[in-house]
């Protein structure tokens, strides 16, 4: 039998909560008020918690375009590849109430009925996640998940006792996964700190060669000028043109999984198809992720790249996986790092001049032969324990995914409680 303590009401996301509410009134407030500020980088996108948030003053950000929240909304990282990744969290208790945080970001402000848990959760579903892929607009590479989509998507609500029951039971879930998580996390970081170890130990030998300096700029070394790629528009259906996105380049390898269809037609000699040696440089991408480069060794005529990308050719006498170690290597990711523009609330990106100026070592070729085939094989051992640790991650991420689930499904809260 169905009561108002047990019904849940068929509603959507934009009536539960208010979608990016508008900027508080600050008339009021002296310049040298406390904020908290969340850049995208602060969202953790496995725990999804705010992890480094900032301390800054109002008069810092009180004239600028940042999403506002307050303590309590839930933040949900817009823009792909954080949207696709998860980023999503609670904004933590504000003392004075005032958030400022990147523009990628929506705000979900749940309604006096809704438990901010209910929403954190439901927005954290692989399902969820995956159908706001198929409605992000925009083109390939700065794809985004319009607000419409979430003032419309629909969601079963049930009274807000039942929904702090619900919160309840994953909160716990999600406590008693934590340590495999951690442990997860924990491998994570001990591998790049070894990936990052290995390349900057080759980026000095590499640099200091028979105690010399062989730094270069890098366009010294190209055969033809760098090339912007071009962001096409994306379709739905299958087509003969793939368009890479931001996530298949960003763990520095090539990853021809993540690609977009368009339905804009592209000759082939068009300059935006990648062939064998090409380098793609993340232009465009969180402060993290921003420079980050890949080797394409793929077939030629299978993707094109798009505009957040900068594809580099060497000369013939640089092995491109030589040019590509030497970006990848911590000294190059923190010299592009620091000359990317942009605020902390938007997207930083480098550009063409920056690239070029950037140092690279160009030992003598036996040297650099050396250095490949060492870190050929060093990464190649990182790779294997990379997708070790991968695999345990998605057996975890599959277990907590299936909680979420039966959790919006009504089967983790007693039978009285859920709807006929």
């Amino acid at each position: 039998m169905k009561t108002a303590e047990t019904t849940w009401t068929r509603t959507t996301l934009g009536v539960a909560c208010q979608i990016n509410p508008p900027k508080p009134r600050l008339a009021d407030c002296s310049d040298d008020t406390p904020v908290l500020f969340v850049p995208m980088a602060a969202v953790d996108d496995v725990s999804g918690r705010v992890m480094a948030p900032e301390r800054r003053i109002l008069g810092e950000v009180r004239s600028k375009s940042y999403r506002t929240f307050t303590s309590k909304d839930v933040l949900f990282a817009k823009i792909t590849p954080c949207m696709e990744n998860g980023k999503s969290a609670i904004v933590p208790g504000i003392d004075t109430g005032l958030g400022f945080g990147s523009t990628e970001f929506h705000v979900l402000r749940p309604g006096p009925d809704v438990a901010p848990g209910f929403i954190w959760h439901f927005v954290r579903q692989h399902s969820f996640r995956r159908t706001a892929e198929k409605h992000m607009t925009g083109s390939v590479g700065q794809l985004r998940v319009p607000a419409d989509f979430l003032r419309e998507f629909r969601v079963d609500l049930p009274p807000k006792h039942i929904q702090e029951q619900i919160v309840g039971v994953l909160d716990a879930a999600t406590t008693s996964s934590r340590s495999s998580r951690d442990h997860i996390a924990s491998a994570r970081r001990a591998l790049l700190r070894f990936r990052q170890a290995v390349l900057s130990a080759a980026f000095r030998e590499a640099s200091t060669w028979d105690e010399r300096n062989t730094e270069v700029p890098l366009a010294s070394i190209l055969r033809e000028p760098l090339k912007n790629g071009y962001s096409a528009r994306p379709v739905n259906h299958e087509t003969p043109f793939r368009v890479l996105t931001l996530t298949a380049t960003t763990s520095g390898w090539f990853d021809g999984r993540h690609f977009k269809y368009t339905d804009e037609e592209f000759p082939p000699e068009s300059p935006f198809w990648l062939t064998p040696g090409d380098i793609v440089i993340q232009r465009g991408n969180t402060a993290e992720y921003v420079g980050v480069p890949a080797f394409y060794d793929g077939d030629p005529g299978e993707y094109l790249y798009p505009d957040l990308m900068i594809r580099a050719r060497v000369l013939p006498e640089i092995d491109p996986r030589f040019a590509w170690y030497m970006l990848l290597a911590p000294q190059a990711r923190s010299y592009l790092r620091d000359r990317a523009t942009g605020s902390a609330g938007n997207m930083p990106k480098i550009n063409q001049k920056v690239l070029m100026n950037l140092p690279i070592p160009v030992p003598p070729v036996h040297v650099r032969r050396q250095i490949v085939a060492k870190l050929d094989k060093a990464l190649a051992l990182a790779r294997d324990v990379s997708n070790r640790i991968e695999m345990a991650s998605r057996s975890a991420d599959l277990s907590s995914q299936a909680v979420l689930a039966k959790a919006f499904r009504g089967e983790l809260v007693p039978p009285k409680a859920r709807a006929e």
